[in-house]
């Protein structure tokens, strides 16, 4: 796929629109800028496909998180390629809190996203390896042998 041809990206964007779904959309577009603009859409667009859902801010429920996780995966395995794979970098994880490192062990662990590298950086004389949320994800992720080094 050509990204600067706009035929490959209407494609795109209609894929993504498939997978994702509207709902999806939306629960991405309030926590990832950009996304609205990504597949087109304006974020203040009252007649986006969008513009109807209500979807809270803050992800206080098990099931906005499994929304939410349902509509990242989807959206990852659509837009990383063997022609454009994706690195996605993630800093400070020492803080993340536990819904946040679930979704990152989700990722990590999704067979079906070939092409992304995630990338993980912390302090680690703030992560008691024995204690430590995160030093717990990375055993789960290492026993697993979804982590490489």
């Amino acid at each position: 796929m050509d990204i600067h041809d706009e035929a490959e990206w209407k494609i795109m964007r209609e894929t993504i629109h498939k997978t994702v779904g509207s709902e999806g959309i939306e629960v991405l577009g309030k926590l990832v800028p950009g996304v609205h603009r990504l597949i087109g859409e304006s974020e203040d667009d009252e007649t986006s496909s969008t513009a109807h859902i209500n979807v809270p801010h803050r992800l206080n429920s098990i099931e906005t998180l499994n929304r939410l996780k349902f509509a990242l995966l989807s959206f990852l395995r659509t837009v990383s390629t063997s022609s454009y794979p994706i690195i996605l970098f993630l800093d400070d994880l020492q803080w993340a809190d536990e819904p946040s490192l679930d979704l990152i062990q989700s990722i990590v662990s999704d067979t079906k996203l070939r092409h992304l590298l995630l990338v993980g950086a912390f302090r680690e004389e703030e992560v008691d390896q024995v204690s430590h949320p995160l030093a717990i994800m990375m055993r789960n992720l290492d026993k697993n042998k979804a982590m490489r080094p």
